[in-house]
């Protein structure tokens, strides 16, 4: 190792250390020059006076340096390496300190962490725009089934080009998708203007069952609320396998209980 070399290696010990870059290139040099005045600092180093003083009263402070005062000057004496394992055991402490808070801090983290991860992932959708999105979602998942409840009313839901759209797409795709109706003259009207087709089935709700006017599919992991009420779609997406399994057997248990399937038709 060349002597430029160990100059570089110590500084780098001593910043290491806590001292500051420039504290540390100043104390290098004043170990080969353990009494020297300011006005010789100025020649050895590349600080000008005013920061040459800021930085010897931080290495005074760090006990790293003292200084002695003579009738019409100052003289600074670099103390022995030696101190520097007081500031190696001074950053043991440190360290020590930050490892017991760090034990108590991680286990919390981690909770936090692992509730984030298996927190259900939710998103919301709003507007026609938002609305395309995540209709197109359900290609994209392209998930062996979907499960649906389909509200039907007498208003004319915003949506309907992009309805017939992704739903066209799905049938390319043969994603087979089930769903549950109201028996209303408006649904009955509504299923009568459908072309059938092999990947969409229709079934009544139980009679006993109040109606609600949210649309609901239940596929890949993943559960879609929508609701219009008189206005541009709205749409929370809710992603969290046990809910989806939730809502699955709630829906299975639905169409088993209800009539045979009606013939099969596009929505």
């Amino acid at each position: 190792m060349t002597l430029k070399q160990q100059d570089n290696s110590l500084t780098m010990l001593l910043e290491h250390l806590g001292l500051s870059k420039n504290e540390a290139l100043l104390y290098d040099i004043m170990i080969k020059y353990p009494q020297v005045t300011v006005q010789k600092l100025q020649q050895l180093s590349p600080f000008p006076r005013t920061q040459l003083y800021s930085i010897l009263r931080q290495l005074v402070t760090r006990s790293l340096v003292s200084f002695v005062q003579q009738p019409r000057r100052t003289l600074y004496v670099a103390e022995d390496p030696q101190i520097l394992y007081n500031l190696l055991e001074e950053k043991k402490r440190e360290f020590d300190k930050h490892t017991h808070s760090l034990k108590e801090v991680v286990p919390n983290l981690r909770n936090q962490f692992r509730l984030a991860h298996e927190r259900p992932g939710v998103r919301m959708f709003e507007g026609i725009s938002e609305y395309r999105h995540a209709l197109e979602d359900i290609i994209e998942t392209k998930p062996d089934y979907i499960y649906s409840f389909l509200h039907i009313s007498e208003k004319k839901k915003p949506g309907v080009e992009i309805r017939r759209t992704t739903d066209a797409e799905r049938i390319s795709w043969g994603i087979q998708e089930q769903t549950l109706l109201f028996d209303t003259p408006q649904a009955n009207a509504w299923l009568s203007a459908r072309t059938p087709d092999e990947a969409t089935t229709f079934r009544f709700f139980p009679k006993k069952l109040s109606m609600f006017s949210v649309d609901l599919r239940i596929y890949g992991g993943k559960i879609t609320y929508t609701t219009f009420e008189n206005r541009e779609p709205i749409i929370m997406m809710i992603q969290d396998q046990n809910m989806h399994d939730m809502q699955k057997n709630i829906f299975e248990y639905l169409w088993d209980k209800t009539q045979q399937p009606l013939k099969k038709l596009t929505l």
